[in-house]
C-alpha cells in the first residue's frame, strides 16, 4: 500500500493487476458480437488484416491500480482506478491500431471515462475506443492510460492491437552486365595506349632511314 499526501489531498493505492494481452482473431470475433456502427467496421478491417496476413497482432502490458484519494479536510473519499494500457514493439511499425473494448461494469458509458494524455476515437459510446498511429519505431514505448471513479477488482477488458511491419530499406545493386571500371584500370590503359603510340611514331622512324 502506498499514500501520498498533497496538501489537503491524501492518495493511498490499495490494488493493482497486471497481464499481457495478445488479442487472437477469436478475440476480434467476440468483440463483434457486440459491435455497432464504427467499432463493428473498425473491427471487420482489423481481422481482414490479421487474416490475411497483412497485419499482426502487438502483444499490450496491461495493467490496472486502484486509488483512494481522501481530502483530509471533508474526510470524503473517492476510488479511482487507472488502466494503463503499454506496448514496445521490437520492430519498426505502421498503421497500428489499438481497440479496446471496454466492459459496462468498467463504465456504462464512454462519457463516464476520463482518457489521459492521447485522446482515442470513441467507436461506440458502449463503450468501445480506439487509438491509432501511421507508425511506431522500434523500441518506441507507447503508453495509454484511462481512468474511472470505481474500483475495478480484475482486468477484463478486450485488448486488440495490430501493426504492420515496415519492410527493410534493400542497397540497390548495379545493374547485370558491365562492371563500372575502376580508377587503377583507367591508369593502365592509358599507359598502354601511350606505349602503343610511341612504338608507332618510333617504327615510322626506323622505316624512313
Amino acid at each position: 500500500m502506498t499514500t501520498v499526501n498533497t496538501a489537503n489531498i491524501q492518495v493511498t493505492q490499495t490494488g493493482k493487476a497486471e497481464a499481457v494481452k495478445t488479442a487472437t482473431v477469436a478475440d476480434v470475433d467476440s468483440a463483434l458480437q457486440t459491435a455497432t456502427a464504427d467499432a463493428k467496421t473498425a473491427l471487420t478491417e482489423i481481422k481482414s488484416a490479421v487474416s490475411s496476413g497483412s497485419a499482426s497482432s502487438v502483444s499490450v502490458s496491461t495493467k490496472v491500480e486502484v486509488f483512494e484519494v481522501k481530502e483530509t479536510t471533508t474526510n470524503k473519499t473517492t476510488t479511482i482506478s487507472k488502466v494503463t494500457l503499454s506496448f514496445t514493439p521490437d520492430k519498426d511499425l505502421k498503421n497500428v491500431d489499438l481497440v479496446e473494448v471496454i466492459p459496462k461494469y468498467v463504465a456504462q458509458d464512454a462519457s463516464f471515462i476520463k482518457f489521459i494524455g492521447e485522446q482515442p476515437k470513441i467507436l461506440q459510446s458502449d463503450p468501445v475506443v480506439q487509438w491509432s498511429f501511421s507508425e511506431v519505431k522500434q523500441g518506441e514505448m507507447k503508453d495509454l492510460s484511462y481512468q474511472v471513479n470505481k474500483k475495478i477488482d480484475s482486468l477484463n477488458t478486450t485488448t486488440i492491437a495490430v501493426g504492420q511491419t515496415v519492410a527493410a530499406a534493400t542497397t540497390p545493386t548495379a545493374a547485370t552486365g558491365a562492371k563500372p571500371i575502376s580508377s587503377w584500370a583507367w591508369i593502365i590503359l592509358g599507359i598502354i595506349v601511350l606505349a602503343i603510340i610511341v612504338y608507332w611514331l618510333y617504327q615510322r622512324k626506323i622505316l624512313k632511314f
